[in-house]
């Protein structure tokens, strides 16, 4: 554990864990360091990092170079210039690819490599002294963590809390009589925003109860900073088949994943009624939604069925049961 030396005070509880590997990190490089500079003043950790990587697998590219040693394409260029200089590399162009540079180890760099690959060799075994004292298991640990960054990376595991914590502030109600004229407002807010409000749309946004509830069905509100932020209703087709109809977001809440709430209510909703499958009606402009359905689980049926409406539609399905 590192240490404040002026008052012993832990460092720990201070640092992020990239901070902390950052340091750790830091202080092997600087060891490193010092080692290769009470050798010789013509290496440095970086220099010898690149001689041995040529020495292993042979002539690379600068890109060849940056990805295997994690190093950037520019810093890689630096260093390779400072290894020319000395005469322990040459660079020439592929004749594969005039826009490729290759490295190659002269006769000098092979020398200069196998002089100095058995301190090099001391140093790794430092490393791994410290992890067998420490814990014998870290670099497997390690690796496991590296995978997991490049399965998912910090950018897209901090966006899936923060969804998580918009989420968790939506709340949803079911349908009172207040809230007949928001239910009206908010549908045509996007029915005329992308489409024309046919008579079907009239009948179900005039008399909601009717066309949805009594029948068995649903209509739910999404409520974010006491407001109506959003709405969904729930059709009842037969026992085995409900529809998920009217969803709609006020554009001043979109983004904030009161859609997906929505629709797991509604999903939820109808598989407690006893719903075998929930299907939907949606267009192809309907990017976003459309995007959230597949998200969901809902498919894309391949054959239309009669639908009520004019405009250009296709059906989602959704299997409960």
């Amino acid at each position: 554990m590192l240490t404040n030396k002026n008052n012993s005070t832990s460092w720990t509880n201070d640092f992020s864990l990239a901070n902390r590997l950052k340091c750790i990190s830091n202080y092997l490089s600087s060891g490193s360091r010092k080692v290769f500079k009470n050798i010789s003043n013509d290496f440095e950790q970086s220099s010898f990092n690149v001689l041995t990587l040529i020495s292993l697998k042979g002539p690379l590219s600068i890109k060849q170079i940056s990805y295997y040693l994690k190093v950037t394409h520019p810093a890689i260029i630096q260093i390779v210039k400072k290894l020319i200089k000395k005469k322990f590399v040459v660079k020439y162009d592929s004749l594969e690819d005039k826009r490729k540079t290759i490295v190659s180890l002269t006769d000098d760099g092979k020398k200069a490599y196998e002089s100095i690959k058995g301190i090099a060799n001391k140093i790794e075994q430092s490393y791994q002294d410290i992890i067998n004292e420490v814990d014998p298991k870290f670099l497997v640990t390690l690796s496991l963590i590296e995978d997991e960054l490049e399965s998912k990376g910090i950018l897209e595991r901090v966006s899936e809390k923060s969804k998580e914590e918009q989420i968790k502030r939506v709340e949803i109600v079911r349908y009172q009589s207040e809230y007949k004229n928001i239910f009206k407002e908010i549908n045509l807010e996007w029915l005329n925003k992308y489409f024309e409000v046919e008579e079907e749309d009239t009948r179900a946004l005039e008399d909601p109860e009717s066309y949805y509830i009594k029948n068995g069905g649903e209509i739910f509100f999404a409520i974010m900073d006491n407001n109506v932020a959003g709405t969904c209703a729930v059709k009842k087709i037969n026992r085995k088949l409900f529809e998920l109809s009217k969803m709609a977001v006020s554009e001043l809440y979109q983004g904030k994943q009161i859609g997906k709430k929505l629709a797991l209510t509604a999903i939820g909703f109808a598989y407690e009624k006893g719903a075998h499958k929930i299907n939907l009606e949606t267009s192809p402009k309907l990017k976003a939604a459309i995007n959230l359905y597949k998200k969901l689980g809902f498919e894309i049926l391949p054959e239309m069925y009669p639908t009520n409406y004019k405009r250009t539609l296709f059906e989602m399905e959704l299997k409960l049961r």
